[in-house]
């Protein structure tokens, strides 16, 4: 790549050595910034296949082999640890968030309400607080439960007996592969 910064530069005394110390400059922060892409895909691929090894690959290996777990000759070790996880999806909000209420655990449940203004609109934003203050009404509201948050809910109701509707709450068991290695 070649950038002529002479012509671009458009001052009359600048020297070229300082405009080719420019040059080199900028051509270093370009070659910079394409490495640092690079590697962040490389990155995402080594995940991606990580995430591979880990949940899919070692976990039905070790079923396969009827093992939950390994110690390797460098004394590494190997177990497949089970879990649960939940995903409400959308469509299912309305009904899975009507059970938590039923049950008494609209707790879990966050609620966030928002107005958006421009620039310079800061007294229409307060104005606007004030009334729904006042009048007790919300303009935009989302719900939602944190994803971790749903989870430990759902392990604490299995672990307690509690029949939870698994669909309703996307529940699935996950196993992933941890490997400790001995410290030297």
């Amino acid at each position: 790549m070649s950038l002529d910064f002479e012509s671009d530069a458009g001052f009359a005394g600048v020297k070229d050595s300082d405009v080719q110390r420019l040059a080199d400059m900028v051509l270093s922060q370009i070659t910079a910034e394409d490495r640092i892409a690079a590697l962040s895909d490389e990155m995402e691929g080594v995940q991606a296949d990580l995430k591979n090894l880990s949940e899919v690959g070692l976990p039905a290996l070790m079923d396969e082999i009827g093992l939950e777990s390994m110690i390797m000759r460098d004394g590494s070790r190997l177990v497949v640890k089970k879990g649960i996880k939940a995903n409400i999806s959308k469509e299912r909000q309305p009904e899975a968030f009507g059970w938590l209420r039923a049950r008494g655990h609209d707790s879990l449940i966050k609620n966030v309400v928002t107005a958006k203004f421009g620039k310079g609109e800061e007294g229409d934003a307060q104005l606007l607080l004030d009334y729904c203050v006042e009048k007790g009404l919300v303009h935009d509201r989302k719900e939602s439960i944190p994803w971790n948050t749903l989870a430990a809910f759902v392990k604490e109701q299995i672990a307690d007996g509690v029949d939870i509707p698994f669909e309703l709450f996307g529940v699935f068991e996950t196993k992933v592969a941890k490997i400790t290695r001995p410290k030297l």
